[in-house]
């Protein structure tokens, strides 16, 4: 059956695989997706290869390739049909960081659908960013970042992100359901030398990093209330960035800072010193600002420092 097959291919079964193929009459519907997807799930070069290959699936000119090439230019192969979460082949190996997967399935065609999105707007490099992995052994409803029978494991996946960037053009902006471009995930999952590799001013596709997810955040405001210094400092100091922006709730990555409790990262942003130094004025939407907060954090230093060295409105 088809279930059975899929189960045979995922779980890298290869001779078993190799003959329930002889006897295989074209493609019929899976448990979850087509046997490619199960193949790239095995993790196993040579299921991958087989299915690829096989009369019934694809015609590679060279059905005993080496295992770094795989020639393909006559494959039938559907490399673009998706799973039942909207997810193709390639979403799967790029968030398994699975180089060698993503050129076979490029050679197959999958290039041509690398921006494609799943039904949450996650792109292939989207899941490259994220890399967050879960086993389900049961046909269940799974949460949006979770693949199944991946295995659970995290990782930055740089070398996949990079490739689908630079070699595949891969939209650096996609946004997914939530507004989040591959540069705001790589922050949120606290992945930062992932985050300057795609900021860097020397690559022709340098993400945008005024770009805003659905809450309004961008980069800035993300590195701020993680109190990540070191990508703060340098997006005011080098890129200009305004960090003054405010949020849908009124926050700018100033005010998120003292809300997340991040007192140094508040210290540099108000440093007079600097020319491009945060407005500790503003207010957010609940009619917070800094010195509020600093008041209901208890911190006493921040709040005396903001009387007596900003002149701060005690009565705001």
């Amino acid at each position: 059956t088809p279930e059975i097959m899929y189960l045979v291919c995922s779980g890298g079964y290869e001779l078993i695989l190799e003959e329930l193929l002889n006897h295989h009459e074209g493609k019929q519907p899976f448990i979850t997706g087509t046997l490619l997807h199960a193949a790239v799930q095995s993790r196993k070069k040579n299921i991958l290869k087989l299915v690829l290959c096989d009369q019934h699936f694809g015609d590679c000119t060279h059905h005993g390739a080496s295992n770094n090439t795989m020639e393909a230019n006559e494959s039938t192969i559907d490399v673009q049909t998706p799973d039942s979460w909207g997810a193709l082949p390639i979403h799967y190996a790029a968030s398994d960081g699975n180089v060698p997967f993503v050129k076979m399935l490029a050679q197959h065609g999958a290039n041509k659908s690398i921006n494609a999105q799943d039904r949450h707007g996650d792109t292939p490099l989207h899941k490259a960013v994220e890399k967050v992995y879960k086993i389900f052994l049961d046909d269940i409803d799974i949460d949006r970042h979770i693949f199944r029978h991946f295995g659970a494991k995290s990782g930055s996946n740089m070398e996949v992100v990079k490739m689908l960037r630079d070699d595949y053009a891969a939209d650096v902006n996609a946004q997914d359901d939530d507004g989040n471009t591959p540069l705001l995930l790589a922050a949120k999952y606290g992945k930062w030398e992932m985050v300057k590799m795609l900021i860097d001013k020397d690559s022709k596709y340098s993400a945008d990093y005024n770009i805003a997810n659905e809450n309004g955040q961008t980069l800035i405001h993300l590195a701020a209330k993680r109190d990540e210094m070191e990508i703060v400092q340098m997006l005011r100091d080098d890129y200009a960035v305004d960090v003054n922006a405010q949020d849908n709730n009124g926050n700018t990555p100033l005010l998120l800072a003292a809300i997340y409790g991040k007192w140094e990262m508040v210290k540099m942003l108000i440093d007079k010193n600097s020319k491009y130094s945060a407005d500790y004025k503003i207010t957010n939407k609940a009619r917070q600002g800094l010195i509020h907060l600093a008041a209901e954090g208890g911190q006493i230093e921040m709040v005396q420092m903001l009387i007596d060295d900003y002149a701060a409105d005690v009565n705001a």
